[in-house]
């Protein structure tokens, strides 16, 4: 953990215990009965100003992180899922786009995929 993330825990008397971070992108899992998620970010901002900490909360129990789908499944457990593009205009294809399809598939069943047994939400 860095420093801030240190700090962090030994001031406030609530943490999240699934915290994953990836450079400047945080994937956390929040008991929002321990504490709302807008206090936390405003106690993490306080603290360190010269970070901004913004939030997204999961849709339809989905949420992005990096090129990733978190998905919450019916057992209230983390799923991993490629996360799809949208944007793309229907009969084309970029010849790298299996390439990268087949790394980010890679990326979902690999170490990360350990991790979702921890993340339970209950």
């Amino acid at each position: 953990m860095s420093k801030f993330e240190t700090e962090a825990k030994d001031k406030f008397e609530y943490f999240p215990k699934v915290w994953f971070r990836y450079v400047d992108d945080i994937f956390a899992v929040f008991d929002t009965k321990a504490i709302s998620l807008d206090n936390f970010v405003v106690k993490l901002n306080n603290c360190f100003p010269t970070i901004k900490f913004t939030y997204e909360m999961e849709q339809n129990e989905q949420l992005p992180f990096l090129d990733v789908l978190v998905i919450r499944n019916s057992k209230n457990k983390l799923d991993l899922g490629v996360k799809s593009n949208n944007n793309k205009t229907r009969g084309t294809r970029d010849p790298s786009e299996g390439k990268m399809l087949a790394y980010k598939e890679i990326i979902a069943s690999g170490p990360a995929s350990e991790h979702k047994t921890r993340c339970n939400t209950n």
